[in-house]
């Protein structure tokens, strides 16, 4: 029996990320999309070093939406883990 492509990559990662934490070191991340509900580190470990405080909301600019389209392409390729978003571009 034939695996489809998408059964063959969970068997050669049957847990698909859980246990693991991926730093998205970007332009931060809209954290109130409904994607990442549930699928953060908690705020205590999130940090935005363009504004030197605890919210790396994306506010806008040339790359907008750069750091929330590369945080749910990891959850897409290991949905089980977690996303420490850190902002460092502006």
């Amino acid at each position: 029996e034939r695996l489809s492509l998408a059964a063959a990559h969970r068997a050669l990662a049957p847990k698909l990320g859980e246990g693991v934490v991926v730093a998205v070191i970007d332009t931060g991340l809209d954290h109130t999309h409904p994607i990442f509900t549930g699928r953060l580190v908690g705020r205590a470990k999130w940090y935005d070093f363009v504004e030197e405080d605890r919210d790396p909301q994306e506010r806008g600019g040339l790359a907008f939406g750069h750091g929330t389209m590369v945080a749910s392409i990891v959850l897409q390729v290991a949905p089980a883990a977690k996303i420490m978003p850190l902002r460092v571009l502006g």
